[in-house]
């Protein structure tokens, strides 16, 4: 009575790692174990052009996104710029935010030099507009200066809105229910070379997604940088 034989017949490429264990009554003589071994080389030659093939495709993908973001922000750069009033413009970058970034609500709020603090301009929660909102975030000393804006997007998630605030010279965040709700992720300083005209938030809800890409992340720091030499002309 004979033993089984057993071959275990690897097959390795790139992070992928396979084996194959084939058992036999007898010992397999050399003829087969030449062909186990072709076997294994085809198999990875197969696996090595298959993953080829996909990084191609992923290539092609990443392309093919790159050129619809720059044809999408150049679009989104003209609109912005067609706008007439401080208000249509608001309207149309609250819009714009919510759209490219797919998140549920989005919260602009902007230098309102009457009350001598920021104010809500305009407030969407699944692409409807909120009831007015007249809560202040008071500045005695005018507009945040620009050099107190250290970044171009805040993620909320690693400090609070309050901290941020703070950080700025302003007080706590007066709109803590509001973006509470609509689980605030992130802020878009609205920041030329000068002042903060303006802070844009974008929160989730209970349809959105919890975080943005890198890809959507660059849009939209270069959408709210626009906009604020833009509104320089509401002045």
């Amino acid at each position: 009575k004979y033993e089984p034989a057993e071959v275990l017949l690897p097959v390795a490429e790139g992070d992928c790692r396979l084996f194959c264990l084939m058992q036999w009554d007898t010992l397999p003589d050399d003829e087969m174990m030449n062909f186990l071994e072709l076997l294994g080389n085809l198999a990875v030659r197969a696996i090595a052009i298959n993953n080829l093939r996909a990084q191609s495709k992923q290539t092609e993908a990443n392309i093919s996104s790159g050129e619809f973001t720059v044809l999408s922000l150049s679009n989104v750069l003209k609109v912005l710029k067609g706008a007439e009033s401080k208000e249509k413009f608001c309207s149309l970058l609250v819009d714009i935010f919510a759209e490219q970034s797919r998140m549920s609500t989005c919260i602009l709020s902007t230098w309102n030099a009457g009350r001598k603090g920021y104010t809500i301009a305009e407030h969407r929660t699944g692409h409807i507009k909120a009831s007015e909102d007249t809560t202040l975030l008071p500045s005695s000393t005018g507009p945040v200066p620009a050099v107190k804006v250290s970044d171009t997007v805040y993620d909320i998630s690693a400090q609070s809105a309050d901290a941020v605030f703070k950080s700025w010279g302003l007080a706590g965040c007066p709109w803590k229910d509001a973006m509470k709700a609509a689980e605030v992720r992130y802020f878009f300083p609205v920041c030329d070379e000068n002042t903060l005209a303006g802070i844009i938030a974008l929160g989730a809800g209970q349809d959105g997604k919890a975080a943005l890409d890198r890809s959507q992340l660059a849009s939209l720091q270069l959408i709210a940088q626009f906009a604020a030499y833009e509104f320089k002309r509401f002045k």
